[in-house]
């Protein structure tokens, strides 16, 4: 690579940034079959076009619909979906550092994300997790812009971007209580809590969250009682608390040693810098306060899942260019971007090795096939005609609505409020019930008690793995028909 390319180290990171999106939502795309759970769930909340679910806000759903929709239901464009969300928040975090950086430092700050498995490879599931990753960037950039200018531009966008995190994911807002420790640091700052142009961005985001604060409310508050639920299912051990904020101090510890490891080559070349204290601040607090919140949860006796962490790591980049003592050169950003490609092939070929050797149920099985054995059942018992809702395990029913022409509404057994809208018509009209008898007959006994569950199997096999089996039941509920 010529040394003219890394003369422009934000055009550099964004070629990387565009070769992985592409790369990774390509691999996915050719090596498996059939998408994983939380995207046909995520399509499965936005064809509801409801303003939340059992578990969360609905912003991941709708997005998610729109982009299955728009592309034609492909699997690429959901896989690419999620890397274009992690390009967004990418474009923010070096937003957030240019406040406070030159252009190398903060092309830096961002190219040392795409060195943590939380981006690169990412999960490549498009859900909540990836809206968190573009919009809650966004929000601490207006947010800490807002408070060093105090312009009206700033906090309206701020208002606008906190409420898409947190009609995105309800932790986005764990970013908040940062931000105001920020803003209260300084004198300076503080002077934007008795002008007018903050609180108008507060309002603007109100506003916005107001038609989903109506829902919930009117939906006891479901999506509040899930986190709660989600945090109190399991009781774990009591050293759980350091594991906890070890994965939170983790990457910022990880991305100090590869900074130093790209500085070797150069070092007799170097300089030492003045530390950037509000960078540091700043970046640090976006990051330690999320972790101080989860680690206090864990230390509670409460089950943190760590994969909340995985787009609380965006400001990780920033804090370790912050808190390293040298300046980093163009040379070493050249350093860094090696690394970084040399990361990118290593986990690339590991990770296919792996899909095309181990066959998994949610990556290899065949949806034209599952479709199929679930249309020929209907049609056996109602012949002519289109598939009704279909109600069972997230997964394979999340599976029927996004590979079947039809498109059927498809809900999951254990939540009932997204059911409830559509619940006279399913009791009128009949509905598929698939998956697992017992957990169907608990959730709705109304539906399930009299019908006749018969066995399915669904083979998947990863191109050089063993050919594997799952079995689920399937089940017509007649519906009492048109009144």
């Amino acid at each position: 690579m010529k040394t003219a390319f890394f003369d422009r180290p934000a055009k550099a990171l964004s070629v990387l940034i565009a070769v992985l999106a592409v790369v990774w939502s390509l691999q996915c795309a050719l090596c498996q079959t059939v998408l994983g759970k939380d995207v046909v769930e995520t399509v499965m909340w936005g064809a509801q076009w409801q303003w939340g679910h059992l578990k969360h806000p609905p912003l991941s759903g709708w997005i998610g619909y729109l982009v299955a929709v728009v592309s034609g239901y492909s699997d690429f464009a959901m896989y690419f979906a999620a890397q274009l969300f992690l390009a967004i928040g990418a474009f923010y975090v070096y937003r957030l550092g240019r406040l406070f950086l030159d252009e190398t430092e903060s092309a830096a700050g961002v190219l040392l994300l795409y060195l943590l498995f939380y981006y690169n490879p990412s999960s490549m599931k498009f859900c909540s997790h990836f809206v968190e990753a573009a919009f809650m960037p966004a929000m601490a950039f207006y947010i800490i812009r807002g408070a060093r200018e105090n312009r009206l531009s700033d906090w309206l966008l701020a208002g606008f971007f906190t409420a898409l995190g947190m009609l995105g994911k309800y932790s986005a807002g764990v970013i908040l209580p940062a931000c105001l420790i920020y803003i209260l640091a300084d004198r300076e700052r503080r002077k934007c809590l008795v002008k007018p142009w903050l609180w108008c961005g507060v309002v603007l985001g109100v506003l916005l969250l107001l038609p989903h604060l109506i829902w919930l409310a009117e939906n006891d508050f479901c999506c509040l009682r899930h986190v709660e639920r989600r945090v109190s299912d399991d009781t774990m051990p009591w050293y759980y608390f350091l594991e906890v904020a070890a994965v939170g101090i983790g990457p910022v510890l990880a991305e100090w040693a590869i900074l130093w490891a790209a500085w070797l080559p150069c070092r007799k070349d170097s300089m030492r810098k003045t530390l950037p204290r509000e960078l540091v601040l700043a970046s640090l607090l976006l990051t330690l306060v999320p972790a101080a919140v989860f680690t206090v949860i864990a230390l509670s006796g409460g089950d943190v899942v760590l994969m909340w962490y995985s787009f609380l790591a965006g400001w990780t980049g920033l804090a370790a260019v912050g808190l390293f003592p040298m300046q980093i050169s163009r040379k070493i950003f050249r350093n860094l971007w090696v690394l970084a490609v040399a990361y990118s092939v290593i986990m690339l070929v590991a990770s296919t090795v792996d899909i095309l050797k181990k066959s998994r149920l949610r990556c290899h099985a065949d949806p034209a096939k599952i479709v199929k054995t679930v249309e020929s059942f209907y049609q056996k018992k109602n012949p002519g005609g289109k598939l009704p809702c279909i109600i069972g395990e997230r997964w394979i029913c999340g599976v029927v609505q996004f590979y079947s022409p039809e498109h059927p509404h498809a809900f999951s057994e254990s939540d009932p409020v997204s059911l409830k809208p559509v619940r006279a018509r399913i009791e009128r009209e009949g509905a598929v019930l698939l998956g697992d008898p017992g957990k169907i007959r608990k959730w709705h006994p109304d539906l399930a008690k009299d019908v006749k569950f018969e066995y399915i199997e669904v083979e998947y096999q990863a191109p050089f793995g063993k050919l594997k089996t799952d079995e689920y039941y399937i089940a017509l509920y007649p519906g009492k028909g048109k009144k």
